[in-house]
């Protein structure tokens, strides 16, 4: 009942966040879904982002990093968002996944529904993903709306396909991060910046005010896009009054109704969904942990000139490697037709103000290179592949090599976001499990090494975790077996390799060596090479780890 419950008030939210991108874009979406392509896009979008939603979840696993687990959302509705309650991300996002779950909390809080057991944990991790999935299908849609008002509906019929073909979408639209979430309020955002450019009314400015608190209140990075988006509006006031005085200019800007419309929803959005009211001591603990000293460990480059250049070329590989080749050569087409038909384009041309103000004003910022920051950015370049593979086609003769080409286009697209589901659903950590489940001693005493979103999952036996590779201390634990993630070494500790070297002396066999297919892309090390960079951290690079497995014979048990 619970989970029919909360699938019914996540499809609710659903259909509100539809009609919210409808009242600000105004305009119909069947000329793009009457492309027949377009529809069967969608369904294909579906499939890629649904595949292995139950994968890696919590309470035994969490493999998929950075997820909100079911918890974090108990704890916060338990204290009511406030009492100095606040987390890593703000709280919007909370809130509609407190709501999407309320039937099992409901439950719980009457002793009906026991949240705390492995199973409902896992339903309701599941649920959250869901919801998740819900906001990846408004994105789509709305990306479906952007893509109309700047590339055509023609173009806009490839949304759905590119948009799956995008690995990060494929990964990110079916987890509970909050990813997915801010990039629905990013894009709707969008079309309210370009109404506010070409019809420069004051709802449109209100509706923009609104849809960037939103944005920013679900993931405080959001931020970034619009210091640019400012800017052009300020711009655009200002070229409405060219036949005027300088003096009379400056007045006319500083005293537009529309601006200040725009910037006082923002603010009064913001701080009501916050919480600065019944939550100020929360908001002042987030804004510190978003903002303290803390935060500096984790720039990966620089505040130099050279360590900005070097993050720029490592931001261009991880943006083109997280595209995938095929949407990234159609990217460049739409560039380059963009270039030779700039007045057509215009529009397009505008949503590159976004797009450098978050390269600017956040990534250089941080100095720190995730794929998951490039997310937005990426909805973006899609709009650029859209018209890149539509202008190809329409270069063939015949509708036949038409189809033909397409079909075989948006084929070779899918292949990484396919690869990554398949490689979601047949993690090495699986067949580790299951290699262990039929092979190890009775009643072993595991050991794993590292964090455990790293490692296969050990409740089913006891276990210790151990945040250290140095030898001498793996061996004292006494551990009749010893599990760790091959990949994943800490830079300021020794390598496995000296680990496993340990182990062997101490009488452990290396008894099962499952590869992976995990590590990190090659235009990334290209990027990198010659240089002291960290390495690139990306969740897509953790599925299908190399796992390794060392057992101590009995006999050699000193114990």
């Amino acid at each position: 009942m619970a989970i029919a419950w909360s699938l019914w008030l996540i499809a609710g939210t659903g259909l509100l966040f539809a009609w919210i991108t409808s009242r600000v874009d105004g305009r119909s979406l069947a000329p793009v879904l009457r492309h027949r392509h377009a529809a069967l896009g969608v369904a294909v979008f579906l499939g890629v982002v649904l595949a292995g939603l139950r994968v890696g979840g919590y309470p035994d696993r969490g493999w998929l990093l950075d997820e909100v687990p079911p918890r974090d959302i108990r704890l916060a509705v338990q204290s009511a968002f406030s009492a100095g309650w606040f987390h890593l991300y703000p709280p919007l996002n909370f809130y509609l996944l407190g709501a999407a779950t309320s039937p099992f909390l409901t439950l719980h809080g009457r002793d009906l529904v026991d949240m705390d057991a492995p199973g409902t944990y896992a339903t309701v991790h599941v649920v959250m993903r869901a919801f998740t999935v819900m906001m990846a299908l408004a994105t789509l849609l709305a990306t479906m709306r952007l893509a109309a008002r700047t590339v055509g509906a023609s173009a806009a019929a490839f949304v759905p396909w590119l948009l799956a073909a995008v690995p990060i979408v494929a990964f990110y639209g079916k987890t509970s991060n909050v990813d997915m979430a801010y990039v629905f309020w990013l894009i709707v955002a969008l079309i309210a910046f370009l109404r506010c450019l070409e019809e420069r009314q004051l709802v449109h400015h209100v509706w923009l005010g609104c849809l960037v608190a939103l944005a920013v209140a679900t993931k405080d990075q959001a931020y970034g896009f619009f210091p640019g988006v400012a800017l052009a509006l300020l711009w655009q006031t200002w070229r409405e009054d060219a036949d005027r005085p300088v003096g009379a200019r400056v007045a006319g800007v500083l005293g537009d109704r529309r601006l200040w419309a725009g910037a006082a929803a923002c603010a009064v959005v913001y701080a009501v969904v916050l919480g600065v009211i019944w939550n100020p001591n929360g908001v002042r603990e987030h804004v510190d942990v978003i903002t303290g000293q803390g935060s500096a460990g984790f720039r990966m480059f620089p505040f130099t000139p050279a360590g900005l250049t070097q993050l720029l070329l490592t931001t261009v590989g991880v943006f083109v490697s997280l595209l995938g080749p095929v949407t990234a050569v159609l990217c460049l087409a739409g560039v380059v037709r963009v270039l030779r038909a700039p007045a057509r384009f215009a529009r397009l041309s505008l949503l590159l103000i976004p797009a450098v103000s978050y390269l600017v004003t956040f990534m250089c910022v941080v100095g720190y290179v995730y794929d998951r920051f490039l997310l937005g950015t990426a909805v973006v370049a899609v709009l650029f592949a859209c018209l890149g593979i539509d202008t190809l086609l329409a270069r063939l003769r015949g509708t036949t090599p038409r189809v033909l080409a397409g079909v075989a286009t948006l084929a070779v697209a899918l292949g990484p976001s396919v690869s990554l589901d398949w490689r979601l659903t047949h993690d090495s950590r699986f067949d580790a499990e299951r290699w262990m489940a039929a092979n190890l001693p009775e009643e072993p005493f595991v050991l794993g090494i590292g964090n455990r979103a790293y490692l296969p999952n050990l409740y089913p036996f006891r276990h210790q975790l151990l945040f250290t590779t140095i030898g001498t201390r793996l061996v004292a634990w006494g551990a009749d077996v010893v599990v760790a993630n091959r990949q994943w070494e800490r830079p300021d500790q020794p390598s496995l390799e000296a680990a496993g070297a340990a182990l062997a002396e101490a009488g452990y066999a290396p008894t099962l060596e499952l590869p992976g297919t995990a590590g990190r892309h090659w235009l990334v090390r290209a990027a990198a090479w010659g240089t002291d960079v960290p390495d690139y951290y990306s969740n897509l690079d953790k599925i299908d780890p190399p796992i390794a497995v060392w057992i101590r014979p009995r006999e050699t048990d000193a114990r």
